[in-house]
């Protein structure tokens, strides 16, 4: 696994974005390095290699969260879906869309980080 595991959020909620932001600056081996508020706008960035892009599966301008998930898939990208709600439905549907992860945002920034790096670690080549 390489030293910082670059991370893309997708997320409309601003609020939660800047908490990101402040934590991911806190970490060692973590950055924040591109934030979208619709995958459309992710994608279409051209911005460089993300480790893991979290995507908020309730939208509000893409309201379809397997399909997005399955088009960050199909775009190369490995998902980690971060949910308000802990909706078995939510979960089951954006995992048999190829989510990499799901996590409900009860869960503390540790868990969070703990997530982020075994989903990274995943995808390196030996």
């Amino acid at each position: 696994m390489s030293d910082v595991i670059d991370v893309a959020a997708i997320e409309d909620n601003r609020m939660f974005i800047d908490g990101l932001r402040a934590w991911a600056g806190t970490l060692q081996g973590i950055r924040m390095s591109a934030v979208a508020s619709t995958v459309d706008e992710l994608l279409q960035a051209g911005i460089g290699h993300h480790d893991v892009v979290l995507l908020n599966p309730t939208l509000r301008a893409d309201p379809d969260p397997a399909l997005n998930v399955r088009r960050l898939i199909d775009a190369g990208h490995r998902v980690l879906v971060i949910d308000g709600s802990s909706d078995l439905n939510m979960a089951s549907r954006t995992l048999a869309a190829g989510a990499h992860g799901y996590l409900t945002r009860d869960h503390d920034m540790a868990a969070l980080a703990a997530t982020l790096r075994a989903i990274a670690a995943c995808g390196q080549r030996p």
